[in-house]
């Protein structure tokens, strides 16, 4: 049956930022949350737009993401190009209608857990991590983003990489690498994977 609109939260913007990767250049990122329960989306358009200290316009990029229910993701996006300018802030808006599917209740629990973190920090921060398939189904199409925090739990850096495919019951480690030392003494890593639930 169709979704009516007082079913429907809206979904929540935990937080937006941007990440200095080279001159002119920043990556942008934002975490997010669907708190509807068997509740998802198949398409969610997007644009990330960056400002300078006197709240003019920079840049943006636009791209769509699935969203699957309950689900705590990251939307990210690489290589914004801002020439001389020097960001300070960074908003995502949401540009599709919240047309959200019913989704099939055995589905609202991520098949990805993960093990075995192993973080080597220095020049250029390496991590590894093992991703464990843990449903009866094999799966195509992973997505694996880790987000390092400081003490005061912000985001500082941000990388991702993607698994083609990881049969059922099966293990993978995957690799994060970053190009300068981060900013705090303390770091904490949180690994958001996810696969599309909602087809």
């Amino acid at each position: 049956r169709r979704v009516c609109e007082v079913e429907i939260s809206p979904l929540i913007k935990d937080w937006t930022r941007f990440f200095k990767t080279g001159e002119g250049t920043y990556d942008v990122a934002a975490l997010i949350e669907n708190p509807n329960f068997n509740l998802g989306l198949r398409s969610l358009e997007y644009t990330f737009k960056l400002y300078d200290r006197e709240n003019l316009f920079i840049t943006e990029k636009t791209g769509q993401v699935f969203v699957n229910s309950r689900d705590k993701f990251v939307i990210f996006e690489r290589a914004l190009d801002t020439g001389k300018r020097i960001p300070v802030k960074a908003i995502i808006d949401f540009l599709s209608p919240m047309t959200l599917s019913r989704i099939d209740p055995k589905k609202t629990k991520s098949p990805i857990n993960t093990q075995n973190q192993e973080l080597t920090e220095g020049q250029t921060p390496k991590l590894s991590v093992e991703i464990i398939n843990s449903s009866v189904f094999d799966l195509d199409g992973i997505f694996i983003t880790a987000v390092v925090y400081d003490e005061d739990d912000n985001a500082i850096a941000i990388s991702q990489t993607f698994v083609d495919y990881l049969k059922r019951g099966g293990v993978k480690k995957v690799f994060f690498t970053w190009p300068k030392p981060f900013s705090t003494s303390q770091p904490t890593i949180q690994i958001y994977p996810r696969v599309d639930l909602v087809e």
